[in-house]
């Protein structure tokens, strides 16, 4: 493993963020590494510059810049303090970082933090400010300040500074490398298009060599050095002479030449072979090649488009892996197959630069350049994002007015209202700069009146109160003006009718006359850092900082009441220096110190140690009625706490692009599939995967909300029980896949296509199996392995460590995106999907394609509790209504019922066995479900007719879950298809009537969604509007019919799936509380594009006399004495049959004192009105 150090300059500091992106307790089991995403496309420019260190070995990462800069521990999740305003520098080792000063340097732990050495005051220091160290860690070597000089400075003894040697004249040193365990090394100077290479015995200090060239790289025991120069010296794009020479002596090993120039530095990737890029200028790609040296042989590894890799990148060798670093993040590729470890492209982390809490407390705002993201405070998810348009780019302040509109600030000057509806921008105060990178004195503050009426912020040597309704500026009060970085902050006090303002001065001022009450200048030498209102005392709280001193001032009743701090005082008051607080009781206010959540006594002098730390600087507080504290930090992340005992519940992170993952410390998590996808977790000492990999098992919307609620009811603890991160981590690391025919990029001569690959255990077994084309899963199972030994030969043993599979698969028009995926022998852990694309010419068929409908419904259970009236009647007019609309827009409408007796699992078995036999990849394919079903442990369950309740492990054992629909819908080839779910939840089966948490249903409709990969539509009821339905149908079914009329936004004549979607999404709430005063909220799950469904037809109608002569099995009515039943009204009709006391019926309607009554679905006649007393 490579020790060189890695100085990365990325260019937004908000960009490293995503690389870790785990937000939990440091006693917590996530581990994260660098992100391993694959981008397609040169990352954008962007204007900021900052520095990265990797050292993969030791799973750390530092980055940021010199004053603010982060380090970030992946084995055990802790962030390591490194700040100094007087830092111009820094660079680091694997156990030291060095913070350079511009005549000094200080030398850190890196795991403590502890200062390990220093030097201040030093004239000849002034020489340098960058650095690389020896690997003794005792000394490093300087340069920098567009020198050609190289120093060395020695940390121990007598702490020599002394110059090495230089570069050519002119030249300037832009980096130094050391070997790894020898202090070997070489110097690279550049001049215009010029470069030298000096190799170095850092030792000694004698030069070892010098060369002209353009790239250099060098072994890791320091004996060999790879040095490049162009072939034709003028000539940027000519050929390059690449040499291996011994470093002591410069005697040539080996020498070849390169199609083009290798970029960067070249890598060896052991003592016979380097790695390095080329410009393949044909292609407009870049290639990384190994060159075995020895052999005179070189190989490609991996290909990327032009651009991508003009960051700095480094391999690490023992995993065989290539990290390269973007403006986006880290992207981590296997030099084995050459792909990416992800698909996903990684996102900068949202740089959160302020927040507010809504008026009713149930949602706070964050705001970072021109992105508003609104976040839920019951679940800690993003409830929405909004993106602004020109002139705003970057907001610093916000603030709500009330429940519908924002108040913003950005750094210009510019205050605007943004309103929540409508999502339209308004301008309220200021003039935009003339350019866009213009930045004015900004709006670094604002604050609104208790009563809502005003709006107050200062610019400048202004503060500025605006009447909200009508914009119109009631004070313009003239300030003390802020001075450098330093901002004002500002706050309505004493019944709005004072208001503070503070910066380098405590002031206060009269609104009714606009009279200043206070000036004071606080001797701190520093600004204001926070305002913040303890409610339990009445008080404001005012923190001042600079580097010199810091102060708190206590406020109340028009009165400075208490002086804390300052440059004068004998005590410190540290919670000055926190950039954010807020009070949790009358004695104790939460401060922010710098990425560290304290806390401060009534004092203010004294803090406590870190009860959490955030991984960037903290932004703000925010307090509730429930003890929850919330922290949010500037790299996106939002934390709520336990505030009587500081522990985490749940953490959240948002992106730039809105995506967002939320996550207990127990690994219960929720989120957007895009951010779940760029959270990576350790799973072995060299193994990471993305957080998506354990989907199954433990995205849990339902227990991160239960978390947030402090777990009243027991479900996290009780999941936790059965499975948490820590079991699904033991449960060994997922095999890895690799597709061996057809090739990528290969043409299919015919739509049916026989994919083999082979699967490798990695050690944690070998489970189910996963075949999707173009995202719909189309084959599972984990029989029928084979081991694949030596020769190639095939040998049936199961526990095999590499075994072959295979899967005929059916191909669509068109490119044919082929996955597949492995499970580890629990079936917790996925692998990375391995994947191809196969191409099938354009179909020449002109008929259009068949449409496949299979409807299923149960009303007549087993066990007459669970009995239903609709179910049966719902598929049936489901499976006509499809049957009429989609008639002229497919070739045929081919529709199978399967009601009551027949719904088993092996007659459904059947069924898809039959219709698999029949639907082709070009065909639609819709599935209706109506019945019981359970959401059980975050796992769908539905219960076939023969279900018999024992116990709560009955649906376990006896339900038809997930695994099996999958399977099922494995069987059907179909890359268009909906899959239609109107199911009741019933509490009857163990007399517990608490509602299920519709973020469980949510949970298991998503997974359900993603282990299909096809679209979902459902809405869960409760028993009794199940029971009673609406206008002859269920709720959902009734949409569904309606929608088939009505559901044509775009007029087109064709009821498309997002349009089906949306109608449903709009009518079932107003059905539904229509009919039972209860609103039935629908979920969905889109997978894929959308696409035509059916043609525009009015069902309803038409299913009118079919819906009546339909009628539900569920009894309403007993009979409660002897009655005859009668053809028809009246004493003097014919009678047909009599009905026994306790006879169970359905009444179907009443008329001049007789009842029409049915049983089983059949009607009998009419009784006497009285012979019959309702059901309970």
């Amino acid at each position: 493993m490579s020790k060189h150090r890695l100085m990365r300059e990325l260019k937004n500091i908000g960009l490293l963020l995503s690389l870790w992106g785990v937000f939990v307790s440091a006693s917590t089991t996530l581990r994260a590494q660098s992100n391993s995403q694959q981008v397609v496309r040169a990352p954008p420019t962007i204007l900021e510059r900052d520095k990265l260190f990797l050292f993969p070995e030791k799973n750390i990462i530092i980055g940021g810049e010199c004053s603010a800069q982060f380090t970030f521990r992946f084995d055990n999740l802790r962030s390591l303090e490194g700040r100094d305003a007087r830092c111009i520098n820094f660079f680091a080792s694997k156990n030291s970082v060095v913070r350079m000063f511009a005549n000094g340097y200080s030398v850190y732990s890196l795991d403590t933090d502890v200062l390990k050495y220093e030097r201040l005051d030093d004239q000849r220091l002034r020489a340098f400010n960058n650095g690389t160290f020896l690997s003794d860690e005792k000394s490093f070597i300087g340069f920098g300040w567009s020198s050609s000089d190289v120093w060395r400075v020695d940390l121990e003894g007598i702490r020599s500074i002394k110059k090495l040697g230089s570069h050519k004249k002119d030249y300037r040193v832009t980096k130094v490398v050391v070997s790894e365990s020898s202090n070997i090394g070489y110097s690279i100077a550049n001049r215009s298009s010029s470069s030298e290479v000096i190799v170095w015995d850092f030792d000694s200090g004698r030069k070892l060599a010098t060369y002209e060239a353009d790239a250099a790289g060098i072994s890791s025991d320091g004996n060999l050095i790879a040095i490049a120069r162009r072939s034709i010296p003028d000539d940027s794009y000519s050929e390059r002479d690449v040499w291996i020479r011994q470093s002591r002596d410069g005697k040539v090993v080996a020498t070849t030449k390169t199609p083009s120039h290798p970029t960067k530095e070249m890598k060896f990737l052991s003592n016979s072979e380097v790695g390095m890029f080329h410009y393949i200028e044909a292609s407009q790609k870049y290639d990384f090649v190994a060159w075995d040296f020895r052999a005179q042989s070189s190989r490609t590894l991996l290909h990327v488009d032009y651009g991508f890799f003009d960051g700095p990148f480094e391999v690490d060798v023992a995993r065989r892996k290539l990290l390269s670093l973007q403006s986006n993040g880290v992207h981590r590729f296997d030099l084995e197959t050459g792909l990416p470890d992800s698909d996903n492209p990684s996102a900068p982390s949202l740089k959160a630069t302020a927040s507010a809490a809504s008026p009713n407390g149930s949602a706070f705002a964050m705001v970072g350049k021109n992105l508003v993201a609104l976040i839920n405070r019951e679940t800690n998810s993003v409830a929405r994002t909004i993106a602004l348009a020109k002139p705003v780019e970057n907001l610093i302040s916000v603030a709500f007015a009330d429940e519908g509109k924002l108040i913003l600030g950005d750094n210009s000057g510019v205050v605007y209202a943004l309103d929540l509806h409508s999502e339209t921008i308004s301008h309220v105060y200021g003039k935009a700069p003339e350019f866009s990178f213009s930045e004015g004195p900004g709006v670094s503050n604002i604050s609104v009146s208790h009563d809502r009426r005003l709006i107050a912020f200062a610019i400048e040597d202004k503060a500025v109160v605006l009447n909200i309704a009508n914009g119109e500026v009631v004070r313009t009060l003239k300030i003390a003006k802020t001075y450098g970085s330093d901002k004002h902050r500002i706050a309505f006090v004493d019944a709005d009718q004072r208001l503070i303002v503070a910066a380098q001065n405590f002031q206060l001022f009269d609104l009714r006359n606009g009279t200043q009450l206070i000036n004071e200048e606080v001797s701190v030498a520093g600004g204001a850092r926070y305002i913040t209102r303890n409610d339990f005392t009445k008080e404001s709280i005012v923190g001042f900082y600079s580097p010199v001193a810091s102060a708190v001032y206590v406020y109340r009743d028009g009165k400075i009441i208490r002086r804390v701090g300052g440059i004068k005082a004998r005590v410190n008051a540290h919670a000055g220096r926190a950039s954010a607080a807020v009070a949790i009781d009358a004695e104790t206010t939460v401060v922010g110190y710098d990425r560290q959540i304290r806390t401060s006594g009534a004092d203010f002098g004294s803090i406590s140690d870190p009860i959490a730390t955030h991984s960037a600087d903290i932004v703000s507080f925010h307090r509730n009625d429930q003890g929850r504290l919330i922290s949010i930090s500037a790299d996106g992340e939002i934390r709520v706490t336990n505030a009587a005992n500081g522990s985490t519940l749940v953490s959240t992170r948002i992106y730039a692009d809105g995506s967002w993952v939320a996550l207990t410390p127990e690994g219960f998590f929720s989120g957007s599939p895009e951010a779940i996808r760029r959270l990576l977790v350790r799973i072995s000492a060299s193994e990471v995967v993305p957080l998506d990999r354990f989907y199954q098992a433990l995205y849990r919307p339902d227990l991160v909300r239960e978390k947030l609620a402090g777990d009243p009811n027991g479900k996290v603890k009780a999941a936790a029980a059965l499975l948490d991160l820590n079991k699904v981590m033991a449960s060994g690391v997922p095999p890895k896949v690799a597709i061996t025919s057809p090739n990528d990029a290969s043409a299919a001569s015919s739509d049916q296509i026989t994919v083999s690959a082979t699967v490798a255990d990695q050690g944690g077994g070998l489970g189910r199996v996963e075949w999707r084309v173009n995202g719909v899963t189309v084959g599972t199972g984990g029989r029928g392995f084979e081991r694949v030994d030596g020769s190639g030969v095939a040998v049936s043993v199961p526990t095999a460590k590499i075994q072959a599979v295979s899967q005929t698969l059916a191909l669509g028009a068109g490119d044919n995106v082929i996955e597949v995926l492995a499970y580890n022998s629990t079936n917790l852990i996925a692998s990375d999907a391995a994947k191809i694309t196969v191409t099938l010419a354009a179909d020449a068929r002109t008929t259009p394609p068949n449409l496949y409908v299979v409807a299923v419904g149960v009303n007549d259970y087993y066990d007459s509790r669970l009995r239903l009236s609709y179910a049966v009647p719902d598929a049936i007019a489901l499976a006509e209504g499809f049957r009429k609309s989609g008639s002229g827009l497919y070739g045929s409408v081919d529709v199978t019922t399967v009601l009551d007796k027949d719904v088993t699992v092996a007659n459904l078995d059947r069924v898809f066995g039959e219709i698999s036999k029949k639907v082709q990849p070009r065909d639609v394919f819709v599935f209706f479900l109506a019945g019981h079903g359970k959401t059980k442990n975050g796992r769908y369950y539905f219960l076939p007719r023969d279900f018999r309740y024992e116990d709560e492990s009955s649906i376990e054992k006896t339900g038809l879950d997930q695994d099996r629909f999958q399977a099922w819908f494995a069987k059907v080839p179909a890359l268009k298809s909906i899959l239609l779910y109107d199911t009741c939840e019933s509490g009857s089966l163990t007399g517990n009537t608490r509602g299920s948490d519709l973020d469980e249903r949510l949970g298991a409709l998503n997974r359900m969604a993603r282990a299909t990969g096809r679209t979902f539509l459902t809405a869960t009821t409760d028993d009794a509007p199940a029971l009673e339905g609406f206008r002859g149908h269920g709720v959902f079914t009734y949409a569904l019919l309606d929608a088939l009329e009505r559901g044509d936004v775009n007029g087109n004549g064709i009821i498309e799936v997002s349009e089906l979607a949306d109608y449903i999404d709009a009518k079932v709430p107003d059905y539904s509380f229509e009919a039972f005063k209860l609103r039935q909220i629908p979920q969905r799950s889109i997978v894929g594009n959308n696409f035509a469904l059916t043609n525009k037809a009015a069902i309803l109608a038409s299913a009118g006399s079919a819906a009546a002569a339909s009628i539900p099995t569920k009894a309403t009515h007993v009979v409660i004495k002897p009655s005859e039943v009668k053809a028809a009204v009246g004493d003097t009709s014919e009678t047909v049959s009599q009905l026994a006391p306790g006879t169970q019926v359905r009444l179907i309607e009443t008329a001049n004192g007789w009842t029409l009554v049915a049983r089983e679905g059949r009607k009998l006649g009419y009784v006497r009105e009285g012979s019959l007393i309702g059901l309970q």
